[in-house]
Order: structure tokens, then C-alpha cells, then sequence
């Protein structure tokens, strides 16, 4: 519950300067309709801050630093040989001596062995119990975790009845000041169960991936029978020493299910979570099943990545058990990598489905012939539906847009055509690629070409925020469900909103436990070491760039709130739901600090997303035109 109100409010905050004169309640009424009308979120007046605390981006410099432009002019071999000096340094230690203190390599070991010294320059412990000795009565990261201190006595408390040692009574963060907040460091909760994740990369398969002996004979069929082309870079696969090779399965074949088990997937009413490029990660995933997501899709994997063995792009596959109806994502361009793409991952991988997008408008994709590149190419849509929907014993879905040019749709042209081609399901976003995420998604023509696919389940996709937007878009009946992308980033709890069909006014004391909860999440997926905690940061960091965006409930004059609206700057009810409704980046940082301890020095983060970087305008600054975000 929130426990404030607006009498806290007026005691903590001065009144604002147009609304000094509280008898009259018509100026109030005269400025939430003006903020409406100019595109911003309609919040009750007497919350709205008189002069904006919200620097503006410098959008020219975070397009430099997250495009990779800001370079260090140094050498490749110069930069080898920095890595290689801070494997030697104490800052790192390696690996198998933070675990168990010895080293088969010996003094030939490239990596730091003095534990003592990195011991002494070691980032202090954060709060709480290390999760891994708490579950297993081990750590995988041995001396290296940032809860090492807690190893012994954890370990040592493991298999007995007595209870844990009493922890203190976590303070009354409703009613902390903005300076107490800041100070806390709070200890963040041992899960109840650590679940092993699914979708490992085999490193045997690696290896053969990496040396091009994976044979791929169900591709190879499919694409000489719809007569299409390899490149001579597949064409060389599986090349390598045949004599002693054999098609294996990797170690998920013990938990993954045998074709003939699988089902055919029903996407009909279920909340499909969008596979968000960088924030739709597992950890993010997992917070999103708790709120009632029911599909959940990996983010977005290069096929041709994928082909080549890279470690970080497999990672993009991993599934989490909670994770009950899941698919992954993959893009390319061309039929041939495509295909092997997807018979390698329906082969070596427990997936539900596997979607191929030709939607994305990111430029390094589409110049490529990838994304929604391939709008402007029908016949290489239906080559790759053709050809990789029978090599793979899990359905095949697509992912579009309306169409590449704006006022070109042209999806309803072929949408009729889809179902034949092998597809089960169709994913469509009511945008052109020109209009990035620009302008309202237009529902209208998805409704229009959900009409004309017949049997095949059209999911729409585009600037579902509410309940009540959810409802409208699939009364027709055409509409089989929804995709929730932004609004599941600004508000994870919308599943909840929808399947309970009201709003929820979620207390900041609630979202904060959200966020720790994440940190739980991401220390058992990254890792409870340095790297570990440091990756949970800058992916709680690039969350915190669409959560900020959030106005609870209780702060709006009129419901519902749409995606499109900017929020004005505003005090919340509480200090700590001003400072989690913050759009600088120093108190995104400082929020991550409360859990994660102290930034590195020289810390420093730009967003990768820029959908955040709208001007935040003060009551005196509004004109009578709004600025576009």
C-alpha cells in the first residue's frame, strides 16, 4: 500500500506558483487539460514542480558514445596488451584458484594467482548472504564473490535446525528523505530456489560450429528442393574431418522434449511479453512472469551468429524453468543461414517456438538485407517460411511491420499467402520502418489484415499501456492477442492490470522490492563476482531508463494513461517516489548503489535505448506546443 497522501505532500513540498490560490479550482482544471492536450501525462496539478530538476540529454553525445564513435585511437595489439596486463593485475584473479586455490596451468597461467593481493584491492562486500553458498553450501566464484565474507558462517549454519541469525527491521522507506535514501544500502533477499537455466551452448558443439563441422541435412534438403542458393560460406559446413563426425545433441537434449511430444501452440488470449533487444533479458523475463506474462521470446539473435558458435549471442537463448511458453528470436536476411539457424536451435535447444523477425528498423541489420529490409522483399519472406518452417519440430512464427516506406503498406498484399508458406503465427507492429516508433500504431490496419489472414493467429503489436486499450484491440475478435513491449519496460505489472482488468497504484516501497528482486535475478544469471555485479548494474541501468517513466495511478488526474504521453516533471508522494520517477542518470546510478553497492571508479552510462531522451518541461516552461520526444 502507499503510505502517503496528499496532506504528506503539502507539508513536504511548496505549493506551485499557478495553483498558490487553492479556491480556485478552475486554473487547475484549465492546466491538466492544456498538459493533455500538448501530449503530456495529465497529473494532477498540485504534484507538478514549478521549475524542471530534468537536464536534457545531449542526444549528439550519447548517439556518439552508445554508436562506438568515441574511440581511444589505440592500437589492436596496444589494447591486447592492456588485457593482458590486467590479467596479470591484481584487480583480477583467476578463476580456478578464486574456486578451489589451485591451477592446472600452474605459473603458465596468463591470469592473476596472488589471492591475497587481490584480496586487499577487492571492492568491499555487499550486504546480505552470498545465494550460492546459501542453496548448495558453495560458491562458483570462490573468493571472487562479492558476499565472500559471508561464505564461512553461511556454510557453516547449512543442515541445522537453528534458525538464522535475526536480521534488522528494513527502515520505513516511505517515510525516508531523499538524503536517507540515498545513504541506504540494502541487503537484497536469497531466492527461495536456485533453478538451473536451459539452453546451455554445448562447448563440444561450439567447438564444431566454429570449425564448420555441423552438418545441417534437413537444411540442405529444404533449400535445394525450393531451389535456393547457398552462400559459399555454407556452403563449406560440415567440410571438416566427416570420417569420425556425427550429428550430436548437446546436454539439453536430457531436458529438452522429443518432436513427437511437442504441441502445437495456442497463442489465442495469451500475454505475450515483446523480446526487447538488450533489456528483454532473462533476469527482466523472470520479473515479468511473476506480474503474468504467459509468452515469453529471447531477445534477438543473429542467425549467422548463431551459426558461427559465438558465445554471446547463444546466451541470447538461455531459458529460464519459470518460463513456461518460450520462444526464441532470430534475424537474418537470407534463406540458407536462416534455415540452419533454426534447424540448429530446434535440435540442440527446449524451445516453443521460433520467431524470425522482419521487423527490426535498426540501420546495422537492415543494411545487411535483415529486419524490416525484407519488407521491401515479399518473395524473400516466403523463401525463408518455405524453407526453414519444415526443418524445425517446433511451430514457426513471423514478426513485421506494415510495411518498409511510410504510406507503403504493404503487408495486407501477402498476409493471405503466410499460413501456406509454413508460418503458425504472425506478429504485426502497426509501424513502417521510416516510422521507427514514431506516430500512433495503427490498429486499424492490423485489425484489417487479421481479417484477411483467416485461421492464422495475427498477435498485434504497438503502444498497448492499459487495459482498456487491450480490450478495444482484441473485441473484434480477429486480433488473437497482444504483444507488450515499452509498457511492460515502464510498468511490468500491465499483465496483472490486464488479467484483473484494473489499475494498479503501485507503492514505491513495492517497485524498489521489484528492483530487488532483479538484483536476486541478475547475481544468479551474471554471476555474484565483480563482472557479475557490475553487468546486474548496467542492465538494471538501461531498465531504469523506461521505469522512470512510470506516474503512478494515484498522481493522474484522468485514466487511463496513454504510451504516447510525456510525463511533466512532478514530485511523487514520497521522496522515494520522486527519486524513482527521476529522468537523471546520476539517480539511476545512485538507486543501483542502494543495492549494488558503489559504482567502479570513472563509472559512466549512456543508455543504448534513446526512447527516454524527451525534454521534461517545468509548469513555467510550458508552451503551447510540445516538444517531440
Amino acid at each position: 500500500m502507499v503510505a502517503s497522501s496528499d496532506a504528506m505532500v503539502a507539508e513536504k513540498r511548496p505549493a506551485p506558483a499557478s495553483v498558490a490560490n487553492e479556491g480556485d479550482e478552475k486554473k487547475p482544471r484549465m492546466e491538466e487539460n492544456k498538459l493533455k492536450a500538448q501530449g503530456y501525462v495529465p497529473i494532477k496539478t498540485r504534484f507538478l514542480v514549478p521549475t524542471s530538476e530534468a537536464p536534457v540529454l545531449n542526444v549528439a553525445a550519447a548517439k556518439k558514445q552508445s554508436s562506438g564513435q568515441n574511440r581511444t585511437g589505440k592500437s589492436r595489439k596496444q589494447l591486447k596488451r592492456e588485457r593482458e596486463e590486467m590479467m596479470k593485475s591484481n584487480g583480477t584473479i583467476c578463476n580456478s584458484i578464486a574456486r578451489t586455490g589451485k591451477c592446472k596451468f600452474g605459473d603458465d597461467c596468463k591470469f592473476n594467482h596472488d589471492v591475497q593481493a587481490f584480496l586487499a584491492q577487492k571492492p568491499a562486500d555487499l550486504p546480505g548472504e552470498c545465494l550460492y553458498v546459501s542453496h548448495t553450501g558453495e560458491c562458483p566464484f570462490g573468493v571472487s564473490c562479492r558476499f565472500y565474507g559471508s561464505h564461512d558462517a553461511v556454510a557453516a549454519r547449512r543442515g541445522q535446525a537453528s534458525p538464522p541469525p535475526t536480521v534488522a527491521a528494513a527502515p520505513e522507506l516511505e517515510k525516508l528523505d531523499r538524503e536517507a535514501l540515498l545513504a541506504l544500502r540494502l541487503p537484497i533477499p536469497v531466492p527461495e530456489a536456485l533453478n538451473a537455466e536451459l539452453n546451455v551452448l554445448d562447448k563440444d558443439l561450439q567447438a564444431k560450429l566454429r570449425r564448420r563441422q555441423v552438418a545441417f541435412p534437413r537444411s540442405d534438403e529444404a533449400l535445394s528442393r525450393m531451389g535456393v542458393k547457398s552462400s559459399k560460406h555454407y556452403a563449406r559446413l560440415g567440410e571438416g574431418k566427416k570420417s569420425n563426425f556425427q550429428v550430436e545433441r548437446g546436454d539439453n537434449e536430457v531436458a529438452r522434449r522429443t518432436p513427437r511430444e511437442r504441441k502445437e501452440v495456442d497463442f489465442r488470449n495469451k500475454l505475450y511479453l515483446s523480446p526487447l533487444t538488450t533489456v528483454g533479458n532473462l533476469p527482466y523475463r523472470r520479473i515479468c512472469k511473476t506480474f503474468g506474462a504467459d509468452i515469453t521470446c529471447g531477445e534477438m539473435a543473429l542467425a549467422t551468429n548463431i551459426l558461427q558458435g559465438q558465445a554471446s549471442e547463444w546466451a541470447l537463448l538461455k531459458r529460464h524453468a519459470s518460463e513456461d511458453f518460450f520462444g526464441v528470436q532470430i534475424a537474418g536476411g537470407y534463406a540458407d543461414s536462416v534455415t540452419r539457424a533454426a534447424e540448429l536451435i530446434s535440435r540442440e535447444m527446449d524451445v516453443d517456438f521460433i520467431d524470425v523477425n522482419m521487423g527490426c528498423p535498426i540501420d546495422l541489420l537492415c543494411n545487411k538485407g535483415g529486419g524490416a529490409a525484407l519488407m521491401k522483399k515479399p518473395n524473400r519472406i516466403k523463401s525463408i517460411a518455405q524453407c526453414a518452417s519444415p526443418v524445425i519440430d517446433v511451430p514457426l512464427t513471423l514478426k513485421m511491420r506494415k510495411g518498409y516506406y511510410d504510406g507503403k503498406d504493404i503487408c495486407h498484399e501477402f498476409v493471405q499467402e503466410i499460413s501456406g508458406w509454413g508460418a503458425r503465427a504472425l506478429t504485426l507492429h502497426g509501424r513502417t520502418r521510416e516510422q521507427r516508433y514514431t506516430k500512433c500504431a495503427d490498429w486499424d490496419y492490423i485489425e484489417r489484415c487479421a481479417k484477411l489472414a483467416g485461421d492464422l493467429p495475427v498477435i498485434g503489436n504497438g503502444d498497448i499501456f492499459n487495459f482498456e486499450e487491450y480490450n478495444a484491440h482484441v473485441a473484434g475478435g480477429n486480433v488473437s492477442t497482444v504483444m507488450i513491449g515499452r509498457a511492460a519496460l515502464i510498468k511490468p505489472w500491465i499483465f496483472q492490470e490486464i488479467k484483473e482488468q484494473r489499475h494498479i497504484d503501485i507503492s514505491a516501497t513495492e517497485r524498489l522490492d521489484m528492483l530487488k528482486i532483479y538484483s536476486v535475478n541478475g547475481l544468479e544469471h551474471w554471476g555474484s563476482d565483480s563482472k557479475g555485479v557490475e553487468t546486474t548494474r548496467r542492465y538494471m541501468l538501461e531498465w531504469l531508463s523506461f521505469l522512470h517513466r512510470y506516474v503512478p495511478v494515484g498522481l493522474l488526474e484522468v485514466l487511463p494513461q496513454s504510451l504516447g504521453m510525456r510525463p511533466p516533471a512532478y514530485y511523487g508522494r514520497t521522496d522515494l517516489e520522486t527519486l524513482l520517477a527521476s529522468s537523471k542518470v546520476d539517480d539511476w546510478i545512485k538507486i543501483s548503489e542502494m543495492l549494488l553497492g558503489p559504482t567502479p571508479a570513472n563509472f559512466s552510462f549512456v543508455p543504448k535505448h534513446r526512447s527516454y531522451s524527451y525534454k521534461v518541461l517545468s509548469v513555467d516552461e510550458r508552451g503551447d506546443k510540445a516538444e517531440n520526444g
